[in-house]
């Protein structure tokens, strides 16, 4: 019996903000090896502790944990959580 490749393959990826390119909905996480380039579509939620906000509100050495779908069109993400600490 084989396994179904209807379904996308998700992952997790946790790591550090290298850039952000809101004209093109991309970012770059560095992961603790490499740099990540990933997709962010429109529509993909993009949380700073629980508040929803803009891509581009995200900065440079924000931590940051993603949900990911590895596709042709490269690494795309799902879901976008940052939290910045108050110290």
């Amino acid at each position: 019996m084989s396994s179904s490749t209807a379904s996308p393959l998700v992952r997790h990826l946790s790591g550090r903000v290298v850039s952000v390119d809101a004209a093109n909905r991309s970012l770059r996480v560095w992961d603790g090896h490499e740099v990540v380039e990933v997709l962010v579509p429109p529509g993909c939620e993009v949380r700073l502790n629980a508040e929803s906000i803009r891509l581009r509100l995200l900065e440079t050495g924000d931590p940051v944990e993603l949900d990911v779908i590895e596709s042709a069109a490269g690494t795309v993400a799902a879901a976008v959580r940052t939290g910045r600490g108050a110290g």
